[in-house]
């Protein structure tokens, strides 16, 4: 996530302990320690168990951070590995049955 301000280790702290939104307290997070980015702006990964409506973004506005680019690297299982913006690739055989398993076991 990039951000404009400079996201503090309190700040980092207060989104690893969870944080209060109109919808509920979210799931404590994982989060890794800011850089500049070449934007310009401060860049850090954050990890979240959970995928409410514009979550990252709402957690970031909620403890001060203006959040201005996302890149989500990993879904589950599935991660962008060595694609580049616009490649898509097939999924394996594998990885369509573990997700239909993982659908059935939410249905």
């Amino acid at each position: 996530m990039d951000v404009e301000e400079r996201p503090l280790p309190e700040l980092l702290k207060r989104l690893e302990a969870g944080v209060s939104l109109a919808d509920g307290l979210t799931a404590p997070a994982r989060t890794f320690p800011p850089v500049i980015a070449e934007n310009g702006f401060w860049r850090f990964r954050i990890i979240i168990h959970e995928g409410r409506n514009r979550q990252v973004r709402r957690m970031a506005e909620a403890v001060g951070l203006t959040a201005r680019r996302l890149k989500r690297v990993r879904y589950g299982f599935l991660t962008l590995g060595g694609l580049k913006a616009g490649e898509v690739r097939p999924l394996a055989s594998a990885e369509i049955m573990r997700l239909q398993e993982l659908a059935g076991k939410k249905s």
